[in-house]
């Protein structure tokens, strides 16, 4: 019998209570271009019916179901218990309600070959709920593939750190501080690394910030990062918790100030606006722009 090859990528989705979304995700896994990748989903103590969900696609996606019970927001453990259970190369970390254009998994790994920390392009990303209206019709109105074309065509849609890409020069790998780019919704990193470095720091325990402090590890640690354009996801509208989540920030971004202390850019991250810090750091913008308010 021919020998079967490990997977070329762990796609690691944590999620809690929101089964229709990661039915999103996992269709948009499903019809990936190529299907030599397995994936694990992390429930962190839903009662949705999240399960089911699943269990739709056992099947037809190499598919792991992990549960941990409902103990307050553990999405840094949830993600860690993935990266634990992949047996490929390179991790793929995705948000649950994150739909991946069909080349996304194929681009990841890729890109590995440029840089070992592997950061997507995100459409439709709307903290504020802006413009959801706008997303749910983009997407529902049209076929994946031409709603990946339609979202592209709209600037106001586009992916927020885009803008930085246009103003810093030179590629993300000579950034000062590349890591501030870095979020968890659609990214890749070798897995060796993410395991060196200890993976997400378990004691953020709130919402916010726990990508952006792996992302520093990741950097400091040696890792190239690289953007990649072409490994698209397209972040559907849903409903968000506001309240608090600005205050929980907050106090993550501070604990991130203490755990790094002896760098300037961390503590500029307590006051600026993450997509305007290399600017900032570099003197494309003074220091007075870019405040958080």
């Amino acid at each position: 019998m021919p020998h079967r090859r490990g997977p070329c990528a762990t796609v690691v989705v944590p999620t809690y209570n929101r089964a229709d979304l990661l039915r999103l995700t996992l269709e948009s896994l499903r019809g990936q271009s190529r299907d030599d990748f397995d994936v694990v989903v992390v429930d962190d103590g839903s009662t949705d019916g999240t399960r089911a969900v699943v269990d739709e696609f056992a099947r037809t996606l190499r598919l792991v179901y992990v549960f941990q019970p409902d103990e307050g927001f553990r999405a840094a453990r949830a993600r860690n218990l993935g990266v634990r259970l992949a047996e490929a190369p390179v991790c793929v970390l995705v948000d649950c309600g994150v739909v991946l254009h069909r080349e996304a998994v194929d681009r990841h790994v890729a890109a590995q070959a440029v840089g070992d920390v592997v950061v997507g392009r995100l459409l439709g990303f709307d903290q504020d709920d802006a413009h959801r209206d706008t997303l749910v019709h983009l997407w529902t109105s049209s076929a994946p593939d031409e709603g990946f074309a339609r979202l592209a065509g709209r600037p106001d849609l586009a992916d927020p750190r885009e803008h930085c890409l246009a103003a810093v020069p030179g590629p993300l790998a000579s950034w000062p501080a590349p890591w501030a780019l870095f979020w968890t919704a659609n990214v890749s990193v070798a897995t060796e690394l993410l395991v060196q470095v200890g993976g997400f720091d378990e004691a953020f325990r709130s919402w916010g910030v726990e990508d952006t402090d792996l992302g520093y590890r990741l950097h400091r640690a040696g890792g190239r990062y690289h953007w990649a354009d072409d490994a698209v996801g397209f972040h559907h509208p849903h409903d968000k918790p506001q309240a608090g989540r600005r205050a929980s920030a907050e106090a993550n971004r501070r604990y991130l100030a203490t755990k790094f202390a002896d760098d300037q850019a961390v503590l500029l991250l307590t006051t600026h606006r993450a997509v305007y810090l290399n600017q900032v750091l570099l003197g494309l913008l003074p220091t007075t722009q870019g405040i958080r308010t």
